[in-house]
C-alpha cells in the first residue's frame, strides 16, 4: 500500500544509518527528537547464527515501521537494500547516512569503543567499502555521507528539516 505522509498524526523521518554511525545514541544527543530504533536484523533472522531466513522479511520489520510511522520524529534503521527499496517502493522518504570508504579506520575504532563483538567487526572491515557501495547505489533516496569524525546527530537537522 503507498502511504501519504499527510494521513500520519505527526512528520516522521526515516533514516537509514550505517552501523556506528550515531543511530543508538541519537536520542540522548537530541532529546527533542522522539525517535524509534528499528533493528532491522531482529525481524530478518529466525536463527541468525545458522543463517535461516525469516521467511516474512521484509514485511514483518515494514509492519513495525508502518506502525510507527506518524508517532515518532524520527525512525531509524540500519541499512539493509531490501528493506530501504520496500520502503522507497510504498512512498516512504528515506534519507540514507554513511561514510565514505577512507573513513575504514575510524569506524573500526567505534565498533571497538562501543563494544562490539570481534565478528562483527571482522565482518564491517572485510565488506566495508563494498557496503559504502550499495549504500551509494540505492536510488529513490536521499543521500548524506559523513565527513570524518562526524554522526548522525550532526546532520539529522538536515533530514527533519527537508
Amino acid at each position: 500500500m503507498i502511504r501519504s505522509e499527510s494521513m500520519m498524526s505527526k512528520k516522521t523521518f526515516i533514516a537509514s544509518a550505517h552501523p556506528g554511525s550515531g543511530k543508538t545514541c541519537l536520542s540522548d544527543v537530541r532529546p527533542d527528537l522522539t525517535t524509534y530504533d528499528v533493528e532491522p536484523v531482529d525481524y530478518k533472522w529466525i536463527d541468525r547464527k545458522n543463517q535461516i531466513l525469516n521467511p516474512t522479511w521484509p514485511e514483518n520489520c515494514l509492519e513495525v515501521i508502518r506502525q510507527s510511522h506518524g508517532q515518532v520524529d524520527v525512525i531509524l534503521i540500519s541499512t539493509y537494500p531490501e528493506l530501504i527499496g520496500a520502503l522507497v517502493s510504498e512512498g516512504y522518504t528515506v534519507t540514507l547516512v554513511y561514510p565514505n570508504e577512507s573513513q575504514k579506520e575510524e569506524y573500526k575504532l567505534r565498533y571497538v569503543r562501543r563494544g562490539n563483538p570481534q565478528d562483527f567487526i571482522d565482518l564491517m572491515m572485510k565488506h566495508f567499502e563494498e557496503f559504502i557501495k550499495i549504500a551509494r547505489s540505492l536510488q529513490g533516496c536521499r543521500h548524506i555521507v559523513l565527513e570524518p569524525t562526524k554522526y548522525l546527530s550532526d546532520v539529522i537537522d538536515q533530514i527533519v528539516k527537508s
